[in-house]
Protein backbone atom coordinates (compact mmCIF):
# COMPACT_ATOMS: atom_id res chain seq x y z
CA UNK A 1 0.00 0.00 0.00
CA UNK A 2 2.86 2.14 0.28
CA UNK A 3 3.17 2.52 -3.52
CA UNK A 4 -0.27 3.36 -3.61
CA UNK A 5 -0.58 5.56 -7.15
CA UNK A 6 -2.27 8.80 -7.48
CA UNK A 7 -3.10 9.38 -10.98
CA UNK A 8 -5.74 12.35 -12.29
CA UNK A 9 -5.38 13.48 -8.84
CA UNK A 10 -7.31 10.72 -7.11
CA UNK A 11 -6.63 8.03 -4.69
CA UNK A 12 -7.84 4.51 -5.13
CA UNK A 13 -7.04 2.73 -2.04
CA UNK A 14 -9.61 0.26 -1.92
CA UNK A 15 -8.68 -0.82 -5.44
CA UNK A 16 -5.24 -1.24 -4.28
CA UNK A 17 -5.70 -2.69 -0.97
CA UNK A 18 -7.60 -5.52 -2.95
CA UNK A 19 -4.77 -6.06 -5.22
CA UNK A 20 -2.49 -6.20 -2.15
CA UNK A 21 -4.95 -8.63 -0.76
CA UNK A 22 -4.99 -10.76 -3.89
CA UNK A 23 -1.12 -11.78 -3.16
CA UNK A 24 -1.13 -11.52 0.48
CA UNK A 25 -3.89 -13.37 2.36
CA UNK A 26 -2.88 -12.22 5.52
CA UNK A 27 -3.20 -7.93 4.09
CA UNK A 28 -6.98 -6.85 5.36
CA UNK A 29 -8.87 -4.58 2.93
CA UNK A 30 -9.25 -1.03 2.86
CA UNK A 31 -13.19 -0.35 2.46
CA UNK A 32 -15.68 2.11 3.27
CA UNK A 33 -17.42 -0.55 5.20
CA UNK A 34 -14.26 -1.18 6.62
CA UNK A 35 -13.86 2.14 8.07
CA UNK A 36 -17.13 2.67 9.54
CA UNK A 37 -17.08 -0.41 11.31
CA UNK A 38 -13.62 1.11 13.25
CA UNK A 39 -15.78 4.67 13.24
CA UNK A 40 -12.25 6.57 11.13
CA UNK A 41 -13.43 9.47 9.30
CA UNK A 42 -13.71 9.51 5.40
CA UNK A 43 -10.44 10.94 4.25
CA UNK A 44 -11.04 15.18 3.16
CA UNK A 45 -10.30 16.40 0.44
CA UNK A 46 -7.59 18.34 0.86
CA UNK A 47 -4.14 18.43 -1.48
CA UNK A 48 -3.22 14.82 -2.77
CA UNK A 49 -0.33 13.97 -1.20
CA UNK A 50 -2.15 14.79 2.26
CA UNK A 51 -5.16 12.59 1.31
CA UNK A 52 -2.33 9.59 0.16
CA UNK A 53 -1.03 10.38 3.88
CA UNK A 54 -4.04 10.23 5.83
CA UNK A 55 -5.42 7.07 3.69
CA UNK A 56 -2.07 5.20 4.68
CA UNK A 57 -2.46 6.08 8.37
CA UNK A 58 -6.09 4.14 7.90
CA UNK A 59 -4.65 1.67 6.78
CA UNK A 60 -2.35 1.62 9.19
CA UNK A 61 -5.09 1.49 11.66
CA UNK A 62 -7.40 -0.81 10.08
CA UNK A 63 -3.84 -3.38 10.10
CA UNK A 64 -4.25 -2.54 13.72
CA UNK A 65 -7.33 -3.82 14.32
CA UNK A 66 -6.32 -7.26 12.84
CA UNK A 67 -3.44 -7.28 14.81
CA UNK A 68 -3.97 -5.60 18.09
CA UNK A 69 -4.67 -8.12 21.07
CA UNK A 70 -7.60 -5.54 22.08
CA UNK A 71 -9.85 -6.49 19.52
CA UNK A 72 -8.95 -10.46 19.40
CA UNK A 73 -12.37 -11.55 20.81
CA UNK A 74 -14.31 -9.69 18.25
CA UNK A 75 -12.06 -11.13 15.68
CA UNK A 76 -12.68 -14.88 17.37
CA UNK A 77 -16.52 -14.07 16.87
CA UNK A 78 -16.14 -12.73 13.58
CA UNK A 79 -14.38 -16.00 12.57
CA UNK A 80 -16.45 -18.53 13.79
CA UNK A 81 -19.59 -17.11 12.62
CA UNK A 82 -18.11 -17.41 9.20
CA UNK A 83 -17.32 -21.29 10.23
CA UNK A 84 -20.11 -21.87 11.18
CA UNK A 85 -21.96 -20.22 8.08
CA UNK A 86 -19.59 -21.15 5.12
CA UNK A 87 -19.10 -24.73 3.94
CA UNK A 88 -15.51 -25.30 3.66
CA UNK A 89 -14.70 -21.77 5.57
CA UNK A 90 -11.77 -23.00 7.34
CA UNK A 91 -9.86 -23.50 3.93
CA UNK A 92 -10.04 -19.55 3.87
CA UNK A 93 -7.58 -17.18 5.78
CA UNK A 94 -8.89 -15.55 9.06
CA UNK A 95 -7.87 -12.48 7.62
CA UNK A 96 -10.16 -13.22 4.68
CA UNK A 97 -13.17 -14.38 6.54
CA UNK A 98 -12.72 -10.84 9.11
CA UNK A 99 -12.80 -9.08 5.81
CA UNK A 100 -15.88 -10.25 4.71
CA UNK A 101 -17.84 -10.07 7.88
CA UNK A 102 -16.79 -6.43 8.25
CA UNK A 103 -17.67 -5.75 4.87
CA UNK A 104 -20.87 -7.16 5.66
CA UNK A 105 -21.79 -5.76 8.95
CA UNK A 106 -20.95 -2.44 6.79
CA UNK A 107 -24.02 -3.52 4.30
CA UNK A 108 -26.05 -4.42 7.22
CA UNK A 109 -26.15 -1.25 9.46
CA UNK A 110 -29.01 -3.50 11.57
CA UNK A 111 -26.44 -6.06 12.63
CA UNK A 112 -23.48 -3.91 12.61
CA UNK A 113 -25.03 -1.66 15.73
CA UNK A 114 -26.50 -4.79 17.71
CA UNK A 115 -22.98 -6.43 17.43
CA UNK A 116 -21.29 -2.76 19.10
CA UNK A 117 -23.84 -2.77 21.44
CA UNK A 118 -23.37 -6.12 22.71
CA UNK A 119 -19.06 -5.47 22.98
CA UNK A 120 -19.79 -2.22 24.54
Amino acid sequence: MDSIGVRNNTLQPSFASKLVAALNTKAPIYDSKVRAFLSIPDPDRSEIEERKKYVLGIYEKINDFYQSDNYSELRDVMIQEFEDRVEMGSLISDTKKVDYVLWSLGIQNVKLNKIKNLLY
